[in-house]
């Protein structure tokens, strides 16, 4: 209908698909599309969230007023309006060990200790924070940065750092704790990618002269909307690798501007305090940055499996917006370490690249004796695995075996695992309790397999989540290890919940690091006037010089 409504003289869009191909399209039928998070949608958003029951019903309901007579051509199409009905098959649990050999456990192991699956995301916070416990990659860390903008240094900067010192010294049983080098910048300059890239990138150079990890603070240069991707931090993160081989997470001003005021101290003297109704927030805030932004950014693992993967060592892999990330992890996930890479391709990786990538990781990461000998590799490949990556993968292993990298009888294994789907699978608890029909939630470990493909629940009515649980789909493309032992690995790897330990993970945390770290990375930013900027300074420079 609004087709044949179109006038004429309509004017018409012209924009670049994922293939960079040029397209275009009516403007009069174009809509804007809002994110989940956005104001404008969440609270229509929330009443998509359907408890089980309801949406057990709605399914069937759908299917009995859609479903019950279709045709293809001549042919009726006969479905089964009811739900399957399958026994219930569940993985256990993984043990965890913690620092100073502190051990937690669901299924109730000797020498370790106790607590239920209501209550274990609870216990692995409560063990983090314990000194007796802690940190199971307790190391000290080494050289670290604070690079923040010069009027939160001047005004709240250093309230939020005494916070930040706190938090990790309550993860890490180590008395230097975090006492990062403190790098101002000028921000006083225009509020825009520009002026405010030329100031980070010239305090980082003058004074991040050796190696080490940052923290950079930055100001959002755009109107803020959740979810928005930030061509600002995307820069920072990859010109201070670049330029100064430091890694670097990046945290906005937003929250300490929102959470701080000006106030006085127990002396009477002016000092910068917590705002009313915002210590909560605040410093749930203050943890999430320690883990996810300090922490894990130096490669510190809370916790780690009791109980080994089936395989030695597995390979996460991420494609997007023409960066490739790879997280790498042994079979307990004592040691990780993630490594990005440039894409030819927006989503996927080309044979060559890939074997070439694949191969220098893996090689680098045996030499490094960080890890023990290899027996079964396992790729994780969020989403599709493309056939040139399959391709290009098998290559790369057979080149690792020839130069006895690995072992002659080394297996290899592809996985996909796909974190959303057009048609997605559910599992329902169902019971009668009181003559009524319950409809609750799977548990989390309940898994359903149909040859080569699975479905897990590393989600589950223990963790009291709003709506219904969505199974991970798990497909094995190829390779030594069963279905069941690709679920398994899959779901303990969920178990390792680093970036918030009193919750679950859908993801495992192969998936779940490659989506944290391509979040600011992989966004597309200004080259071009970074390198103007740069040829400006210089000649700025020079001509300083000569006066």
């Amino acid at each position: 209908m609004e087709l044949a409504q179109v006038k004429s003289d309509t004017s018409v869009l012209k924009y670049f698909n994922n293939t960079g191909a040029e397209r275009a399209a009516i403007s009069s039928l174009c809509y804007r599309i809002f994110g989940t998070h956005e104001p404008e949608v969440r609270k229509l958003h929330q009443q998509s969230i359907l408890q089980p029951y309801k949406r057990r019903r709605s399914a069937k309901d759908f299917a009995n007023k859609y479903l019950s007579n279709l045709r293809f051509g001549d042919s009726q199409l006969e479905i089964d309006l009811e739900p399957l009905d399958i026994p219930t098959k569940s993985f256990s649990i993984p043990d965890l060990e913690f620092g100073n050999s502190r051990f937690l456990s669901v299924k109730g192991t000797a020498g370790t200790t106790h607590t239920s699956l209501e209550e274990l995301g609870e216990a692995r916070l409560r063990l983090l924070k314990d000194t007796r416990a802690g940190f199971f990659g307790n190391d000290p860390l080494g050289r670290q940065y604070w690079i923040v903008p010069e009027s939160v240094n001047q005004s709240w900067g250093n309230a939020l750092l005494t916070m930040l010192k706190t938090e990790v010294a309550n993860f890490l049983v180590d008395e230097s704790g975090y006492d990062p080098i403190v790098v101002p910048y000028n921000d006083l300059v225009a509020r825009t990618y520009a002026e405010q890239s030329r100031s980070i990138l010239r305090s980082a150079e003058q004074f991040c002269k050796l190696p080490g990890h940052a923290v950079v603070m930055i100001h959002h240069v755009s109107k803020y909307r959740p979810q928005q991707e930030d061509t600002l931090a995307a820069m920072v993160i990859q010109e201070l690798r670049n330029r100064l081989q430091i890694p670097a997470s990046v945290i906005h001003s937003r929250t300490g501007e929102e959470s701080f005021e000006l106030g006085k101290n127990t002396n009477g003297q002016p000092e910068y305090v917590i705002a009313n109704g915002r210590r909560g927030k605040l410093l749930g805030y203050a943890q999430q940055v320690a883990l996810n932004k300090i922490l894990l950014l130096n490669e510190r693992c809370p916790f780690i499996l009791s109980n080994k993967l089936h395989a030695d060592f597995v390979v996460g892999i991420d494609v997007k917006a023409n960066t490739a990330g790879f997280i790498l992890i042994d079979g307990f996930g004592k040691n990780y370490r993630y490594h990005s890479k440039t894409s030819r391709e927006k989503e996927k990786l080309r044979s060559d690249q890939i074997q070439t990538y694949c191969y220098q990781i893996i090689k680098d990461e045996i030499s490094s004796q960080q890890v023990a000998h290899q027996k079964n590799i396992v790729i994780h490949r969020d989403g599709q695995m493309w056939p040139s990556e399959i391709a290009g993968v098998k290559r790369a292993f057979e080149r690792l075996k020839r130069e006895n990298l690995i072992a002659w009888d080394s297996t290899l294994t592809l996985v996909e695992i796909a974190k959303s789907e057009m048609a997605p699978f559910r599992m329902f608890e169902i019971y009668q309790q009181n003559g009524f029909t319950r409809v609750e939630n799977p548990q989390i470990g309940q898994y359903e397999v149909r040859a080569d493909e699975g479905y897990i629940c590393t989600t589950g009515r223990a963790f009291k989540r709003p709506g219904t649980s969505l199974p991970l789909h798990v497909r094995k493309i190829e390779g030594a290890l069963t279905i069941e032992e690709c679920l398994e690995d899959v779901f303990f790897l969920s178990n390792l919940t680093w970036t918030k330990p009193n919750d679950c993970s859908r993801e495992a945390i192969t998936i779940r690091l490659n989506d944290r770290f391509l979040k600011d990375e992989a966004t597309a930013y200004d080259q071009e006037l970074l390198e103007t900027l740069d040829s400006e300074s210089e000649a700025y420079g020079s001509k300083e010089v000569a006066q």
